[in-house]
Protein backbone atom coordinates (compact mmCIF):
# COMPACT_ATOMS: atom_id res chain seq x y z
CA UNK A 1 0.00 0.00 0.00
CA UNK A 2 2.84 2.15 0.88
CA UNK A 3 4.28 1.67 -2.83
CA UNK A 4 0.85 2.94 -4.08
CA UNK A 5 -0.35 6.01 -1.75
CA UNK A 6 0.17 9.51 -2.65
CA UNK A 7 2.12 11.80 -1.62
CA UNK A 8 1.93 14.81 0.92
CA UNK A 9 1.88 16.95 -1.88
CA UNK A 10 0.29 15.14 -4.36
CA UNK A 11 -2.51 15.14 -1.41
CA UNK A 12 -2.11 18.76 -0.92
CA UNK A 13 -2.78 19.01 -4.92
CA UNK A 14 -5.74 17.47 -4.78
CA UNK A 15 -7.12 19.56 -1.99
CA UNK A 16 -5.86 22.74 -3.27
CA UNK A 17 -8.09 21.92 -6.80
CA UNK A 18 -11.15 21.57 -4.75
CA UNK A 19 -12.54 24.68 -3.89
CA UNK A 20 -15.07 23.82 -1.42
CA UNK A 21 -12.43 21.57 0.54
CA UNK A 22 -9.81 24.61 0.10
CA UNK A 23 -12.01 26.66 1.08
CA UNK A 24 -12.93 25.11 4.11
CA UNK A 25 -9.28 24.08 5.41
CA UNK A 26 -9.23 28.36 4.90
CA UNK A 27 -11.95 29.46 6.52
CA UNK A 28 -10.50 27.56 8.96
CA UNK A 29 -7.32 28.23 9.42
CA UNK A 30 -6.89 30.27 12.31
CA UNK A 31 -8.70 27.46 14.87
CA UNK A 32 -6.39 24.53 12.43
CA UNK A 33 -2.60 25.90 13.36
CA UNK A 34 -2.13 26.24 16.89
CA UNK A 35 1.27 27.58 18.70
CA UNK A 36 -0.04 26.53 21.82
CA UNK A 37 0.02 22.79 23.11
CA UNK A 38 -2.91 20.01 22.58
CA UNK A 39 -5.35 20.52 25.23
CA UNK A 40 -9.15 19.97 25.11
CA UNK A 41 -10.07 23.07 23.64
CA UNK A 42 -7.33 23.38 21.14
CA UNK A 43 -8.85 19.78 20.23
CA UNK A 44 -11.18 20.08 17.13
CA UNK A 45 -11.04 16.47 16.51
CA UNK A 46 -13.15 15.53 20.05
CA UNK A 47 -16.71 15.73 19.54
CA UNK A 48 -17.42 15.35 23.21
CA UNK A 49 -14.89 18.05 25.23
CA UNK A 50 -15.63 16.33 28.19
CA UNK A 51 -13.87 13.10 26.88
CA UNK A 52 -10.74 15.68 26.93
CA UNK A 53 -11.63 17.82 29.50
CA UNK A 54 -12.09 14.28 32.09
CA UNK A 55 -8.66 13.01 30.78
CA UNK A 56 -5.56 14.54 29.67
CA UNK A 57 -5.88 15.61 27.12
CA UNK A 58 -2.42 15.02 25.72
CA UNK A 59 -2.36 11.03 26.75
CA UNK A 60 -5.66 10.44 25.49
CA UNK A 61 -5.50 8.46 21.99
CA UNK A 62 -8.98 8.86 20.72
CA UNK A 63 -10.25 12.35 19.99
CA UNK A 64 -12.06 11.59 17.06
CA UNK A 65 -15.78 10.49 16.77
CA UNK A 66 -15.26 6.89 16.56
CA UNK A 67 -18.11 5.30 19.60
CA UNK A 68 -19.44 8.38 20.10
CA UNK A 69 -22.83 8.17 18.48
CA UNK A 70 -22.53 5.43 15.84
CA UNK A 71 -20.22 1.95 15.27
CA UNK A 72 -19.12 -0.63 12.76
CA UNK A 73 -20.21 -4.53 12.69
CA UNK A 74 -18.66 -6.47 10.41
CA UNK A 75 -19.87 -8.87 8.42
CA UNK A 76 -18.59 -11.78 10.50
CA UNK A 77 -20.13 -10.14 13.91
CA UNK A 78 -17.12 -8.27 14.70
CA UNK A 79 -18.16 -4.71 16.80
CA UNK A 80 -16.05 -1.89 16.27
CA UNK A 81 -16.26 1.68 17.50
CA UNK A 82 -14.99 2.56 13.52
CA UNK A 83 -14.67 0.78 10.69
CA UNK A 84 -11.14 1.58 10.03
CA UNK A 85 -9.79 0.29 13.86
CA UNK A 86 -9.28 -3.14 14.24
CA UNK A 87 -6.82 -3.69 17.16
CA UNK A 88 -7.92 -6.87 18.76
CA UNK A 89 -8.48 -4.63 22.12
CA UNK A 90 -10.71 -2.36 20.62
CA UNK A 91 -13.42 -4.69 19.17
CA UNK A 92 -15.01 -7.33 20.18
CA UNK A 93 -17.35 -10.39 18.65
CA UNK A 94 -21.38 -10.16 18.83
CA UNK A 95 -21.67 -13.84 18.62
CA UNK A 96 -20.38 -14.13 22.29
CA UNK A 97 -21.03 -10.66 23.99
CA UNK A 98 -24.09 -8.34 23.76
CA UNK A 99 -24.12 -5.40 21.55
CA UNK A 100 -25.64 -3.15 24.66
CA UNK A 101 -22.40 -4.69 26.46
CA UNK A 102 -20.07 -3.48 23.46
CA UNK A 103 -21.68 -0.51 23.38
CA UNK A 104 -22.03 0.43 27.26
CA UNK A 105 -18.06 -1.33 28.33
CA UNK A 106 -16.23 -1.90 25.34
CA UNK A 107 -16.70 1.85 23.82
CA UNK A 108 -16.33 4.04 27.21
CA UNK A 109 -13.35 1.58 28.16
CA UNK A 110 -11.58 2.19 24.35
CA UNK A 111 -12.45 5.66 24.36
CA UNK A 112 -10.50 6.07 27.77
CA UNK A 113 -7.51 4.36 26.64
CA UNK A 114 -4.28 6.62 26.98
CA UNK A 115 -0.35 6.36 25.90
CA UNK A 116 2.64 7.33 27.83
CA UNK A 117 4.57 7.00 24.83
CA UNK A 118 6.71 9.77 24.71
CA UNK A 119 7.69 10.26 20.95
CA UNK A 120 4.42 10.65 20.28
CA UNK A 121 3.37 13.03 23.58
CA UNK A 122 6.45 15.11 22.37
CA UNK A 123 5.76 15.34 18.80
CA UNK A 124 1.92 15.41 18.27
CA UNK A 125 1.54 16.88 21.53
CA UNK A 126 3.44 20.13 20.80
CA UNK A 127 2.56 19.80 16.83
CA UNK A 128 0.81 23.25 15.62
CA UNK A 129 -0.44 20.82 12.91
CA UNK A 130 -1.87 18.80 14.68
CA UNK A 131 -5.45 19.47 13.69
CA UNK A 132 -4.66 19.32 9.92
CA UNK A 133 -3.59 15.73 10.46
CA UNK A 134 -5.09 12.63 9.72
CA UNK A 135 -3.58 10.27 12.62
CA UNK A 136 -5.64 8.53 14.79
CA UNK A 137 -5.18 5.50 17.24
CA UNK A 138 -7.02 3.41 13.91
CA UNK A 139 -4.58 4.46 11.52
CA UNK A 140 -1.86 4.18 13.46
CA UNK A 141 -2.27 0.56 14.32
CA UNK A 142 -3.17 -0.31 10.55
CA UNK A 143 0.60 1.63 9.95
CA UNK A 144 2.53 0.34 13.12
CA UNK A 145 0.53 -2.76 14.67
CA UNK A 146 0.18 -0.33 17.69
CA UNK A 147 -2.39 1.67 18.84
CA UNK A 148 -0.29 5.03 19.56
CA UNK A 149 2.53 3.95 16.86
CA UNK A 150 4.85 6.96 15.10
CA UNK A 151 2.79 8.00 11.67
CA UNK A 152 5.94 10.12 10.22
CA UNK A 153 3.84 9.98 6.68
CA UNK A 154 1.03 11.33 8.35
CA UNK A 155 3.33 14.00 9.92
CA UNK A 156 4.07 14.93 6.19
CA UNK A 157 1.07 15.09 4.92
CA UNK A 158 -0.41 18.04 8.37
CA UNK A 159 2.87 19.56 7.35
CA UNK A 160 2.31 19.94 3.53
CA UNK A 161 -1.52 21.04 4.32
CA UNK A 162 0.23 24.10 6.54
CA UNK A 163 2.87 25.18 4.02
CA UNK A 164 -0.49 25.07 1.85
CA UNK A 165 -2.51 27.62 4.01
CA UNK A 166 0.33 29.41 5.16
Amino acid sequence: IRAERLSAEEIVALERSDGERLSSLERGCDKLISSEPLSYDKCLACPKKEDCEKFDALTLLFHCGAGNNSCNVGYEGTFRLCSSLCAPETTCSLRRTSLRDAWENLVPRVRAMRTNRRELLQTCGSCAYVNLCTRCPAHAHLETGELDGSTPYFCKVAHARARMLQ
